[in-house]
């Protein structure tokens, strides 16, 4: 038995000494570059494209090792003449003896030195593989049951591709890149074992004209008979730069991904990075925990931190955002909870030159149905603190809106403003301004925005309502707001002190040439409502105060405004409509108003008091205060009640008159003002041009009338009065004026409306009151006691007359001047024949222009 089996060993043994004896001799005796003929000829026939093979080295034991050198590979049609591949040498080798007895492939390092690749598509969308990929796609024969060779295991010492070169052109999309030195080499290739793989290229895009530099590195084991990979110690660095663009990133982590159920971990994910761009610089550092589960497309981001540095020219900003990240990448769904930003940020462009933001809550994000939420938002900057939770719809669309509540805790208005840079706002009361608070639902767009529900409280003051900007390029403005009381005094500026020199009054020419802010006034679109139960403004008190606003763009602008004021009601409505030359119109009323308290509010003095009721209708139009005036046309009537004249004592003036007359002592000082019983006017305005006959005026001493016209154009009146004594005045006080009764003296004003001229007639009342019985005693008292015989009548009561023109023009000159001492006026002269002349023929006396008790820089108009 055991000499067959040596006969049969035996056999073997030279049977193996001669099947390696041929493969050396084959190896010896075999040149494959006699083939490359053949080669070339297979590849153009199952590509269409040419083949060039250079020098093909073949080596047989240990290894069966080939080697081929200067490798071309030509382009498809329309794609130039440049290769589409090209390598300068390729390498590989299989161990022989594991490879014949064990079925075990052994094979050498696999390597490609100058791999050169021209990869393209044209603006058609064909590509240069194109044909390639169709010549592949020919259905294979299907394998024989029991065909081919069984390996048990491969083993691959390791993959080097040396300096290879990769461009792709895509004139479609306007791109074009470009991979150069691109090097790898990995450790042995073993199933079931780890290893190492090392790689490094620069990537350039040129058409951005920029670049990268990256350098990988990592330990990669594939489980593929339990489907499972990890890649430890992931190292990968970048480094880009180009046009406008300067950045490094460094990447490190461990991946283990579970290839059967697609699911990925990345642990210990560290990102820092780098930019330096033309107007910003910035870095930072990322960290967090990845779970990805491919197959139902969700990555989660948990335990994620990121630091960051921002600078740039106008602004540096600091701080760390954290959070837990859900993404859904087939569902669009993204969702951030307990996200946290804490930032500090500095600079030109930061109101204030520095803030801090702090900004808190949960975010979701649902691209498919084009939603957002930012749900228990809280938002900490500038000493306020705000929270919300709005909610967004059709961002997908052309309208995406945006909803929710707001609100903002009480905070310092004063604070506010000095933490944002703005100047302080001096105020009256330095106390208001301490307080505030806002809550309110908002909705709106990139369009508009509105405020519903709106609680605003400031100081003591409430306000609610609604405020709406229904379109942002219009500027429109909508709101509806109700107040329950202000002190508006509290908020107004201080009063400034006195000028050592104040301005020169503006002259009637100037101020007619004044063109009115009207450009302003047309771009005003807003239309609303404001009621505000009480409002203190220049100490009066108005309650139940109503403005009504309606001036949409393109149409008149109204305002009217009801309140109840000084006992009585306040009502007015103005109208404008804007255009080449602009209209006006005003309707005014005041029912059974307190005159005096409301003229020492708003005019300082209280020269009026009693029961006031004014009516305006007035039209006009022109874009200066003088076209306005020209244009100015309707109608004024004022019934002035139970009051009286401040400032002189009209009794008393024809008191002391009676008394010169009759040679007797003057009254004593009584109470300087003049009581009226009722006082009606009534006018009407014709471009420009006030006329009015239906003055009339009762008292307990006299009933004036009066008629004439006012030039408010000009500035210019012309108007006279005649008061006629009834007889007592009893009611002022003093002795009756009995003896008076009837006695009428016409005073007529003319000039300036600010500075007018008075005359006097006083003939009628000498006439009427002054006989020879009393020319003893009028020549006594205007003489001094010197003797009158040598002067005539006539020159008498002319003396008469100027001593009494003094006296009452003094009356009035506290009545137009408040009291100021005026020099007797030149033209002041008494009528020589006041027996005869009439009272118009003959002229009478001139009083010295009369101002103002407070000239205004600049007379105010209609």
């Amino acid at each position: 038995m055991a000499k067959p089996i040596k006969i049969v060993l035996a056999v073997i043994g030279v049977v193996l000494i001669l099947v390696f004896g041929a493969v050396f001799a084959a190896a010896a005796l075999f040149d494959p570059n006699d083939y490359r003929d053949k080669i070339t000829e297979a590849v153009k026939k199952q590509t269409g494209r040419d083949l060039t093979l250079g020098n093909i080295q073949l080596s047989v034991f240990p290894w069966l090792k080939v080697r081929v050198a200067d490798v071309t590979f030509s382009n498809a049609p329309g794609f130039g003449t440049t290769p589409m591949a090209q390598v300068k040498e390729a390498r590989v080798g299989v161990q022989l003896l594991p490879l014949l007895l064990d079925r075990q492939v052994q094979v050498s390092t696999v390597t490609l030195d100058g791999l050169r690749l021209d990869l393209a598509k044209d603006a058609s969308g064909k590509t240069n593989w194109d044909d390639l990929v169709k010549s592949q796609e020919a259905p294979a024969a299907e394998k024989k049951q029991g065909e081919g060779v069984k390996v048990e295991s491969i083993d691959i010492a390791g993959v080097t591709l040396h300096q290879a070169d990769i461009k792709y052109r895509d004139a479609q999309a306007n791109q074009s890149y470009h991979l150069e030195r691109f090097n790898l080499e990995t450790g042995a290739l073993r199933p079931g074992q780890a290893t190492d793989i090392e790689a490094s290229l620069t990537a350039h895009d040129l058409v951005k004209k920029q670049s990268a530099d990256l350098a990988f590195s990592a330990t990669v084991l594939a489980d593929m008979v339990a489907q499972k990979a990890t890649v430890d110690d992931l190292k990968l660095d970048v480094k880009a730069n180009g046009e406008g663009l300067d950045a490094t990133a460094k990447l490190v982590g461990n991946i283990a991904a579970d290839l059967q159920h697609k699911k990925v971990d990345v642990d210990g994910l560290t990102l820092d990075f780098k930019t330096a761009m033309k107007d910003l610089q910035a870095e930072g550092k990322l960290v967090g925990k990845v779970l990805a589960d491919l197959d139902q497309q969700q990555v989660s981001v948990s335990g994620m931190k990121l630091d960051f540095k921002a600078k740039t020219p106008t602004l540096e900003a600091k701080g760390d955002l954290a959070g837990k990240v859900q993404a859904g990448l087939e569902s669009k769904r993204y969702q951030v909870d307990g996200l946290a930003l804490v930032a500090d940020a500095s600079g030109s462009a930061i109101p204030g030159g520095k803030q801090s933001l702090k900004v808190g809550g949960d975010v979701v994000y649902d691209g498919a149905k084009g939603t957002v939420k930012f749900s228990e938002g809280k938002i900490a900057a500038a000493g306020l603190a705000i929270s919300t939770s709005i909610t967004g719809e059709g961002l997908a669309g052309d309208t995406p809106r945006l909803s929710g509540p707001i609100a903002i805790a009480p905070f310092d208005p004063r604070a506010l403003l000095k933490a944002l840079g703005q100047q302080e706002i001096k105020t009256t009361d330095p106390k208001v301004l301490s307080t505030a608070s806002l809550s309110t639902r908002y909705s709106g767009s990139f369009k508009s925005a509105r405020f519903d529900d709106l609680k605003l409280a400031l100081d003591e003051t409430h306000i609610v309502g609604s405020l709406a900007v229904r379109d942002f390029a219009t500027q429109a403005i909508e709101f509806a707001l109700k107040l329950d009381r202000i002190d508006a005094d509290r908020y107004l500026a201080p009063p400034e002190k006195a000028v050592a020199k104040p301005a020169a009054a503006q002259s009637t020419q100037q101020l007619n040439s004044t063109e009115l802010p009207i450009d302003a006034l047309e771009k005003l679109n807003a239309t609303g409502t404001l009621d505000a139960g009480e409002l203190k403004l220049k100490g009066a008190t108005l309650k139940n105060v109503q403005i009504r606003v309606d001036g949409p763009k393109g149409s008149p602008k109204v305002v009217q405004l009801d309140a109840n004021a000084y006992g009585g009601k306040f009502a007015t409505k103005t109208r404008v409509v804007p255009g080449a030359r602009p209209d006006y119109a005003l309707n005014t009323s005041i029912d059974a108003m307190q005159l005096a308290p409301m003229l020492q509010n708003f005019w300082g003095k209280d020269i009026v008091s009693g029961l006031g009721n004014i009516k305006l209708d007035l039209t006009s139009g022109g874009k200066t205060v003088g076209d306005v005036r020209r244009g100015l046309n309707g109608s004024v009537a004022l019934n002035f009640q139970d009051g009286a004249v401040k400032g002189f004592n009209l009794g008393q003036i024809v008191r002391q008159g009676q008394a010169l007359l009759k040679g007797t002592a003057a009254p004593a000082n009584e109470p300087q003002q003049t009581d009226f019983t009722a006082i009606t006017f009534a006018a009407q305005i014709v471009n420009g041009v006030l006329k009015s006959d239906q003055l009339n005026a009762l008292s307990p001493l006299f009933r004036l009338g009066g008629s004439g016209e006012i030039n408010l154009v000009d500035e210019t009146l012309n108007y006279l009065v005649s008061p006629t004594i009834v007889g007592s005045s009893k009611g002022q006080g003093g002795k009756g004026l009995e003896e008076l009764a009837g006695l009428t003296i016409p005073i007529k004003l003319t000039g300036s409306l600010y500075k007018p001229k008075y005359k006097l007639d006083v003939q009628t009342a000498l006439k009427q009151k002054a006989g020879d019985e009393l020319r003893g005693k009028l020549a006594d008292k205007v003489l001094g006691g010197e003797s009158g015989q040598a002067m005539s009548d006539a020159d008498l009561k002319a003396k008469a007359g100027e001593k009494l023109n003094e006296e009452i023009g003094r009356g009035l000159d506290k009545l137009f001047g408040g009291g100021k001492k005026k020099k007797k006026n030149a033209e002041t002269s008494a009528p020589t024949d006041a027996t005869t002349a009439p009272a118009e023929a003959t002229p009478p006396a001139e009083a010295a222009p009369a101002e103002p008790a407070t000239p205004p820089a600049e007379p105010a108009t209609p």
